[in-house]
């Protein structure tokens, strides 16, 4: 569940400074920077293609019409956040883990989520089309009118979902 105080609204040039200090942090082998993390945020309509975002953390936060498109997101730790109208198309999730969040009309397109956890999520109108979903859970999922054509579920395991 969602706090009830609204997320603060991070503009473009504050993202493009978490941004920078995590790639610093990168670089330098955790030396310089701070690993990038979004907790009591929103963000609006913010371009993250291409970067790589492995091992953030996610919590309490709104993320409103952006693109991570072939964004590295691998080990990616989201809780109790919201995504509308977010396109993950070709982005590496690999065992990210999502726990009570909702994906409004989002598009996971060709993106890689083999052995991604979803827990208790909404993923209404989301679109898995052609999406890797091998060994993923799916548990206590809201899947309506969500859709997984082509998408390869080979050993993913959906449980109290529908």
């Amino acid at each position: 569940q969602m706090t009830t105080q609204p997320p603060r609204l991070l503009g473009p040039n504050s993202v493009r400074e978490i941004l920078r200090a995590d790639a610093e942090f990168r670089t330098s082998l955790g030396r310089r920077g701070r690993m990038a993390e979004f907790v009591d945020v929103a963000v609006d309509g913010f371009e993250f293609g291409g970067i790589d975002l492995s091992e953030v953390t996610v919590s309490n936060a709104v993320f409103t019409a952006c693109r991570f498109i072939g964004a590295d997101l691998r080990y990616l730790r989201v809780s109790t956040s919201l995504f509308k109208g977010v396109n993950f198309t070709g982005a590496s999730l690999v065992k990210a883990s999502w726990f009570e969040t909702g994906f409004l009309g989002c598009v996971f397109s060709e993106a890689d989520l083999a052995k991604a956890e979803f827990r208790e999520c909404s993923l209404r109108q989301a679109s898995f089309a052609r999406a890797v979903l091998t060994g993923a859970v799916v548990s206590g999922c809201d899947l309506t009118d969500a859709v997984f054509d082509h998408a390869d579920l080979e050993s993913a395991y959906f449980k109290n979902s529908c």
